[in-house]
């Protein structure tokens, strides 16, 4: 095979993989939300300094702080685990404890440990984008760290109240938020009531 040949093949197959890889993230994505089981996830504020980076709307959730590990297993900073999950009676998702190994059922997710030491540690949230249209995503995002923050302020329990939260398609270990819900309405219609409200003068 002459040289020629050889690059054209690697060409041929560098197209492809970056035709191919995007296209299954994609699957992904959509397999998720459609065959997911749906979770709510009580959200926090984030910071409001960082800087906008593209068509969604960064998110911060109040699950991934200081949880117990599973008995006779430990856990290390950046090490894979795998959050096992329960329902609070008031139906927010909650951590039951975390675990090195996947489990082969029941409702779980798949983390990354930032921080562990005893039998306690904690993770990042593998989700924390909700896409919508481009001109909308940073007043969308500007809105909802403003009512997070003022929600924060008013009570002394949880920084979300029940009516602000995301709902979160999971399917074997892995998270898509599918919208957010703020004041009890999905997030589109709680926008068009908030730029009513605006435009005929009165703020809440």
């Amino acid at each position: 095979m002459n040289r020629a040949r050889i690059l054209w093949l690697l060409f041929a197959v560098a197209a492809i993989a970056q035709v191919a890889i995007p296209l299954a993230l994609i699957y992904r994505f959509e397999h998720i939300l459609a065959k997911g089981e749906p979770v709510h996830f009580r959200m926090t504020p984030r910071d409001p300094y960082d800087p906008f980076r593209g068509r969604y709307m960064r998110l911060n959730f109040s699950i991934g702080t200081n949880h117990p590990i599973a008995e006779a297993t430990s856990l290390v900073r950046h090490q894979t685990a795998y959050a096992i999950l329960d329902i609070d009676p008031d139906g927010f998702a909650t951590v039951k404890e975390l675990t090195p190994y996947k489990p082969w059922k029941g409702r779980f997710l798949k983390v990354k440990v930032t921080w562990a030491q005893g039998s306690t540690a904690a993770f990042v949230v593998p989700f924390d984008r909700y896409y919508m249209n481009e001109t909308r995503a940073p007043e969308a995002e500007r809105q909802l760290a403003e009512r997070l923050r003022n929600t924060a302020s008013t009570t002394n329990t949880d920084p979300a109240l029940s009516k602000d939260y995301a709902i979160v398609r999971l399917l074997d270990g892995r998270g898509v938020v599918e919208d957010l819900v703020l004041d009890g309405k999905p997030i589109r219609e709680w926008l068009k009531e908030s730029e009513g409200r605006q435009s005929s003068g009165i703020i809440r």
